[in-house]
């Protein structure tokens, strides 16, 4: 809609075109956008630049310099930008805020495996094994076996990706018994629910166990008889586990979580073997922050003072946004880029005018 909304009032759009530096008059102001275009370069003239080029998701040499929890087992699990944009505006004297922020998701379990649910395993329903790592009710153990997380926070996911990326090699096992198996596949899952949990929408996964079975010896899963078998398969002190486990499951037995408070709806014991073990680690959506703005959107420099007719949206954009995405505010990132374009373009379209 944009896109043809704009073509009709005579905006021309150029694609498989980068930019490659903004360029700036003696005076400071933002003159010109040098491009590249069909292998060749070529200078848009103007008078106001805005920058929505995305974060960096993609360039592992900025990842690996700026962000201090980035690690290499991690993927971007959005579009891949380089931070072209980022780069641009630092280049003619933007400063920055918020510049290493990291949207995390997780857990992830490697390669995305998906499990085929159903009667029919050739005509059934794909749901992630993702799905079955992440329930609240399950136990969720770090490399060394410790019990690290209320894992109730996945309902805030942003902010049990970040528990789960402070752990040693950014690396999560959830555990589950053969109990808890039988119980997902006859009532399924309650992480779809949100966080209202009403039981009546629940569905069966009839199939797991099979399913889980078929997966078994894969790298990030582990069927076990025994938490010793478990306990050597993550690498883990075997007394460790098992001290974490049983502390675990008296708190379940006691219906109350004395080291983290997690829900007592969620406290189910682990005791019928066999017993399994999934991998997981950390993963993030994207990038947040980088060039620093004011409330038009216009860039600063180091003194603070806005670089004349140069403009940043979206997540390129730093300062709107602290230590950790706010998912509880469903659509805060889409609604901030969305909205600071809005306001990005009409305060160039008031600098150009008042020019």
């Amino acid at each position: 809609v944009l896109s043809s909304e704009s073509k009709k009032l005579g905006v021309e759009i150029f694609t498989s075109t980068p930019a490659k530096k903004i360029l700036k008059a003696p005076n400071g102001n933002v003159t010109a956008v040098l491009v590249e275009r069909k292998g060749e370069p070529f200078t848009i003239t103007t008078k106001s630049v805005i920058i929505a080029s995305g974060g960096y998701g993609g360039n592992k040499e900025l990842l690996k310099k700026y962000c201090l929890n980035y690690r290499d087992n991690m993927k971007c699990d959005g579009l891949p930008h380089t931070g072209d944009g980022l780069l641009m505006a630092m280049e003619i004297g933007a400063a920055t805020e918020g510049l290493g922020l990291l949207l995390l998701s997780g857990p992830q379990i490697p390669q995305a495996a998906a499990l085929k649910l159903g009667t029919n395993p050739d005509n059934s329903m794909i749901a992630p094994l993702m799905a079955v790592a992440l329930e609240p009710d399950t136990l969720w153990l770090n490399k060394r076996g410790k019990r690290y997380v209320d894992e109730s926070t996945t309902y805030h996911h942003f902010m049990s990706s970040n528990a789960v990326n402070m752990q040693p090699e950014n690396l999560t096992f959830t555990i589950l018994d053969h109990k808890m198996v039988e119980m997902k596949a006859k009532d399924g899952l309650l992480i779809g629910l949100g966080r209202s949990g009403h039981e009546e929408q629940r569905s069966g996964m009839p199939g797991l166990e099979r399913e889980l079975n078929r997966q078994a010896g894969k790298d990030w899963l582990k069927i076990a008889d025994t938490w010793d078998e478990i306990a050597d398969w993550m690498g883990a002190d075997r007394k460790v586990l098992k001290a974490s486990v049983e502390e675990y499951n008296q708190a379940c037995d006691k219906g109350h979580d004395q080291i983290f408070a997690k829900d007592r709806a969620h406290l189910v014991p682990l005791r019928t073997p066999p017993y399994y073990a999934i991998k997981g680690n950390s993963d993030f959506l994207d990038t947040i922050g980088g060039i620093k703005i004011n409330e038009h959107m216009e860039v600063l420099d180091k003194q603070d003072n806005p670089i004349p007719g140069l403009y940043a949206a979206g997540v390129v954009a730093g300062g709107w946004q602290a230590d950790t995405y706010c998912d509880i505010l469903s659509g805060a990132a889409s609604g901030f880029a969305y909205n600071s374009g809005r306001i990005a373009g009409e305060n160039a379209a008031e600098f150009i005018s008042a020019k």
